[in-house]
């Protein structure tokens, strides 16, 4: 005698498959992933720090050019001392708990001081020197 087994029965023919959502309520919008998220923030992984590497190097110069024409320029909401501890922070919270957001987030807030530190700078110098050339 032959051993032969019997197919299990499956499906009629034309039936849709049960998915593994099958009997499953219902969920909202999936989220994106995290590699979706990093895709979507790449670029601002290196925009951000340029902008405040070149913001930042801007308010030193304004500093020297302005002292070398004999003003004093100490002015502004974001000295080296507070970008510092905003670009260390982000750094160590990006290290500490992986996010790309909070690092993101340090350079928004540094870009920020340092523009405008930068723009009261040169608006203080400009008037500085404008009075001292309205005196001469």
């Amino acid at each position: 005698m032959s051993d032969i087994t019997a197919a299990e029965p499956g499906p009629p023919a034309g039936a849709p498959k049960p998915g593994p959502s099958a009997g499953a309520p219902a969920r909202g919008p999936a989220r994106p992933s995290r590699r979706h998220r990093l895709a979507a923030l790449e670029p601002l992984l290196w925009i951000g720090p340029a902008i405040a590497l070149i913001a930042s190097s801007l308010v030193p110069y304004v500093r020297a050019k302005a002292e070398s024409l004999g003003v004093s320029a100490t002015v502004g909401p974001g000295p080296r001392e507070a970008r510092i501890v905003i670009l260390l922070v982000g750094l160590l919270a990006w290290a500490a708990f992986g996010e790309n957001e909070l690092y993101i987030a340090a350079v928004a807030v540094l870009a920020a001081l340092a523009i405008v530190t930068f723009v009261q700078r040169v608006a203080h110098v400009a008037a500085r020197l404008e009075d001292t050339k309205e005196g001469t």
